[in-house]
């Protein structure tokens, strides 16, 4: 598969991603929600679509990097990589402004656990993507 195959698989595994990252916020209630349910969906799939195309483009031009075998388990590196990194930038802001940003264990444990979802989700199409590919494209 090429870039853009990856970057549109990336793009719906994002949304699919953010409608899970939203559904399960609204069971665990780990953070609030700071809008209505219309709002709240098109920020999440938005966010997710952005997530999924940052994992598939880190797959497209790094997976040959990845220590895994399998497109699943090098998506979900990928994607808990990113979210990893993502982190620590957070962590930094806290340092410098602890009032302001604060780290949350509830809110980093259920980050890192969506993050392995994606890059599930993502490499899980990325295979079927393969699978149904013509062999000579």
């Amino acid at each position: 598969m090429n870039l853009k195959e990856h970057l549109k698989s990336g793009v719906i595994a994002g949304v699919v991603w953010g409608w899970l990252a939203y559904l399960t916020n609204a069971v665990t209630g780990v953070f609030p929600f700071e809008g209505s349910f219309a709002q709240d969906i098109v920020s999440f799939s938005f966010g997710g679509a952005v997530f999924g195309v940052a994992t598939g483009a880190s797959l497209a031009l790094l997976g040959g990097l990845i220590p895994f075998r399998g497109i699943v388990a090098r998506a979900v590196f990928a994607s808990a990589f990113i979210w990893i990194v993502l982190r620590l930038a957070g962590d930094m802001l806290s340092m410098m402004e602890p009032h302001r940003y604060h780290l949350l264990t509830a809110e980093t444990v259920q980050g890192l656990a969506l993050a392995v979802a994606l890059g599930a989700i993502l490499g899980i199409m990325v295979r079927k993507a393969k699978v149904s590919a013509p062999v000579n494209a």
